[in-house]
């Protein structure tokens, strides 16, 4: 009774001189389908929320930075608020909630640069005009038409 549901698993060294480390009671059909032990699920930490944050206080920034994946932000903004630690990459401000995101190209498209994450960084609306000059706000524009 016990071969049916028990077995043997032989678990390989991490180091070549130490001894393979044998579990006699392992629960397992065949050699490649066992159960694993709890004691070998690796622990993983995690960084704690800060005290009064929440995903529904408005803060895109923090939690865009904190999961990469907020449902109210895009997936490649999330990468790059991410891998900037939440800083803008010309002035090196970190970005508020109530900031104006661009996404801008490092070696611009017309010159042959490309869409991937490595081309692009994060700026304020203001700094990613100071790179490139002045930028017309449409809103105004419909303001004021004559």
């Amino acid at each position: 009774m016990n071969k049916k549901y028990w077995g043997t698993k032989v678990e390989k060294p991490k180091k070549p001189w130490d001894a393979p480390k044998i579990d006699n009671w392992v629960f397992m059909t065949k050699e490649d389908n066992y159960l694993p032990k709890h004691a070998k699920t690796p622990i993983v930490r995690h960084i704690k929320v800060k005290d009064i944050r929440s995903p529904f206080d408005g803060d895109l920034i923090y939690w865009s930075t904190r999961m990469q994946k907020h449902p109210e932000m895009t997936s490649s903004l999330g990468r790059l608020l991410k891998r900037q630690k939440g800083k803008c990459a010309h002035c090196g401000l970190t970005f508020r909630t109530e900031d104006l995101l661009e996404i801008h190209h490092i070696k611009p498209r017309s010159l042959g640069g490309s869409n991937l994450d490595k081309n692009l960084e994060l700026l304020h609306l203001h700094c990613h005009d100071t790179k490139h000059g002045n930028k017309i706000n449409s809103s105004e524009l419909d303001r004021n038409p004559f």
